[in-house]
């Protein structure tokens, strides 16, 4: 599910997801760095590097997204909230070719579900330099998809 409330250059984007995992695997899917490069990539032939990758409150985090053909883009985000299991938020900053195309604050809720576990999505978006809804929309539907796969194929072990 998703949907989109726009008005000009600033939307509200929702997206859910259910998957068939505890919400503990679920959410190391969804906060660790070494995962996050597994999943993020919202399409075959589209990469993401990351250069610094530290989930932890006030953490930064650095990427950058490849299509060929096409500029870089790159990431900026900042973890601001990460409660395990239950919620993380965290900003972003986009920008390609020097000029910063959007900003966004992105807000993910877990809890579980009949199938498992469940992910809620909130992502409140600016877009600075062009309408960058719909490829927020690509993206995350992408990317969240990957991450059912990924978190679906996981083991996560902890001590008690």
């Amino acid at each position: 599910m998703n949907a989109a409330t726009t008005e000009s250059r600033f939307a509200t984007l929702t997206f859910e997801r259910e998957v068939a995992v505890p919400v503990s695997t679920l959410w190391q899917a969804w906060i660790a760095p070494a995962a996050r490069a597994v999943w993020s990539p919202p399409a075959p032939g589209v990469t993401v590097e990351y250069s610094q990758a530290d989930s932890r409150i006030g953490g930064i985090e650095r990427s950058i997204c490849r299509v060929d053909g096409y500029p870089d883009v790159h990431v900026e985000g900042r973890w601001l909230e990460v409660q395990p299991g239950r919620i993380s938020v965290n900003s972003e900053v986009v920008s390609s070719e020097g000029a910063t195309e959007s900003a966004a604050l992105v807000t993910a809720e877990f809890s579980e579900a009949a199938s498992g576990s469940r992910i809620a999505v909130t992502v409140q978006l600016t877009s600075l330099a062009q309408d960058m809804v719909g490829g927020y929309q690509h993206g995350f539907n992408g990317g969240l998809d990957n991450l059912v796969s990924v978190a679906e194929r996981s083991m996560v072990i902890s001590r008690e």
